[in-house]
């Protein structure tokens, strides 16, 4: 028998009390189960996680920003472009496998607090014209490590924006197959 797991986090359970921030720490909600405040980003515990389906799609932040915020179509020409580099070029070159992984454990916190900003629409709109475009031109004119480059940069830019801690994996625990899509990580799977 074998089973998958994937990263939950605290934004997700339905125990979390995202009404009730705390004064000291703007990333921080009230638990109840564990009566203090928590960082919404942390991994979620297993003991009292409820699972919140409205939260069901882990979304890549590009696609939150490109087809949810800015009302692009999910088959536009950037979008088409990365997913294609992601595919025909990224899965396999093994030097890109750890920014795959990074993509998948930062992409759906991203996402989240992204959909969330009182400024998603400016920063959605920063998103394509200073960075995806560039991007998209590198990738046009095969200057993928230049492309790659612009891309942490996004990212890194990002990561502080929301101020996130990310959870580091080893690398010999998680599924390589479906990786670098922005979903949750999903850890190789266990027999029983």
């Amino acid at each position: 028998m074998s089973y998958s797991y994937s990263v939950c986090y605290c934004y997700e359970c339905l125990k979390i009390n995202l009404s009730d921030q705390s004064k000291y720490d703007s990333n921080k909600y009230y638990c109840p189960e564990y009566r203090m405040y928590v960082n919404k980003n942390d991994r979620a515990c297993s003991k009292y996680f409820v699972y919140n389906e409205s939260l069901k799609r882990s979304d890549c932040f590009i696609t939150t920003a490109l087809c949810d915020i800015l009302n692009l179509s999910d088959d536009n020409i950037y979008l088409n472009k990365l997913r294609s580099f992601r595919e025909d070029y990224m899965r396999y070159d093994t030097t890109l496998i750890p920014l795959l992984i990074e993509y998948d454990i930062v992409g759906p916190v991203i996402a989240y607090n992204l959909k969330n900003d009182i400024f998603k629409d400016i920063k959605s709109l920063m998103l394509l014209e200073l960075y995806i475009k560039p991007i998209c031109k590198l990738l046009d004119d095969k200057e993928y490590t230049s492309a790659i480059s612009k891309y942490k940069d996004m990212t890194n830019e990002l990561i502080e924006s929301y101020n996130l801690d990310i959870k580091e994996y080893d690398i010999n625990d998680i599924d390589l197959n479906n990786i670098g899509k922005g979903h949750k990580i999903k850890l190789k799977t266990k027999e029983t």
